[in-house]
């Protein structure tokens, strides 16, 4: 904002409201990358300027792909992803690849929502996991910036730990014919990641990861 000098109204003028700089403060406010001191300090005609409050997406929005805009959308959505995990994927993945404010907290909700779990056949079934893990194709940049903010490690995890799984079962016609195919397709992806980012040569992560496949 030190670069967005607006020329003050002259003395005994009122000033018009700055509908265009309260737009764009909003949104470089809203996204985290303005802080509204800074505007207050450096923007004359918006001395006295309050960011509007964020509300809520909602759940109906978020469904349709609508990206979190509060604290409490990132719990609905986790909730979401619980109940019926495509439901709020493509907005945990949007606010991710998008940059937002809450992208942080959106790549460590992808970590834990394809990482590793107790529960013996997983939290959701491997069709939907599957499903999810088609964003890693479908985003650009998206493997990328789970790492930027150190989340990848556990993602890889729940990719090892679910190949691992369905290595050891055959197809039963009535219960998971598709054993095969998501197998492949996990496997791709887990074999894309590593290669992106040469975790194979990173001997300190092979380590804990042969470690950690012990558990399970």
């Amino acid at each position: 904002p030190q670069f967005l000098h607006l020329t003050p109204p002259a003395a005994g003028v009122t000033p018009g409201p700055p509908d265009v700089w309260e737009v764009v403060c909003s949104a470089y406010c809203a996204e985290g990358v303005m802080e509204q001191g800074r505007v207050r300090k450096h923007i004359a005609a918006l001395a006295t300027w309050t960011p509007p409050t964020p509300s809520d997406a909602g759940e109906e929005a978020m469904k349709g792909g609508a990206p979190p805009n509060t604290e409490s959308d990132l719990v609905l959505l986790e909730e979401m992803l619980r109940r019926n995990p495509p439901e709020g994927w493509a907005s945990v993945c949007k606010e991710v690849v998008g940059v937002r404010r809450h992208a942080r907290a959106a790549t460590l909700l992808i970590s834990k929502t394809l990482g590793p779990t107790e529960e013996p056949d997983g939290v959701m079934s491997t069709g939907d996991y599957v499903k999810l893990c088609h964003s890693f194709k479908a985003e650009t940049g998206l493997a990328d910036l789970v790492k930027a903010h150190g989340h990848l490690e556990r993602l890889v995890y729940g990719l090892v730990q679910r190949v691992d799984r369905l290595g050891s079962q055959k197809p039963q016609r009535d219960t998971n014919p598709d054993v095969h195919v998501h197998f492949g397709e996990l496997l791709l992806l887990l074999i894309f990641i590593l290669n992106r980012f040469k975790l194979q040569y990173d001997a300190a992560f092979m380590a804990r990861l042969t470690e950690r496949s012990m558990a399970w």
